[in-house]
């Protein structure tokens, strides 16, 4: 379509432009092939990024899951620990109240056990004196039966 009425000098031109043209025309279309491939790899990397933040945001949604669940089992066992508490509460009262019970009742035994052996003590002292008193009644009913064999024996040897 090269009119004829041109000059080749001005072909020249056309050509040195065209080539000039076609040279940015490939940097151009290297810029663009280069910015796809680029677009491509980073879509790429993207995919592969969102894959791995999908696979985390699982991980994630499991361990929020299981971490909640710990949480449950934990607030349950705190639940019944403080019921344990309560009645660990409860059985010491218990027991410091059985201790006190306890210890009275051995001041009691202790105060009965006094008393016994007060009352066992005069009750020695009282059977010592009726073996006293008894020794000397019989003492004294010994002696009377010899002064009445004798006079028994005045008697018969007088009959």
């Amino acid at each position: 379509m090269a009119d004829e009425t041109m000059t080749v000098p001005r072909n020249g031109r056309l050509v040195a432009k065209l080539g000039e043209w076609s040279q940015t025309a490939i940097v151009i279309g290297t810029i663009i092939v280069s910015g796809i491939r680029w677009s491509n790899t980073v879509d790429s990397r993207l995919g592969t990024i969102e894959e791995k933040i999908a696979t985390q945001r699982t991980a994630i949604e499991r361990a929020v899951g299981e971490t909640t669940q710990h949480a449950n089992l934990a607030t349950e066992a705190a639940t019944r620990a403080e019921a344990a508490v309560v009645r660990a509460e409860g059985a010491v009262v218990r027991a410091e109240d059985a201790v006190t019970e306890n210890h009275q009742s051995q001041q009691k035994v202790i105060a009965a056990t006094a008393d016994n052996r007060k009352a066992i003590e005069k009750q020695t002292r009282r059977v010592t004196d009726l073996q006293t008193e008894v020794a000397k009644q019989l003492e004294a009913f010994s002696w009377r039966m010899r002064q009445l064999e004798e006079k028994n024996l005045k008697v018969l040897e007088k009959h």
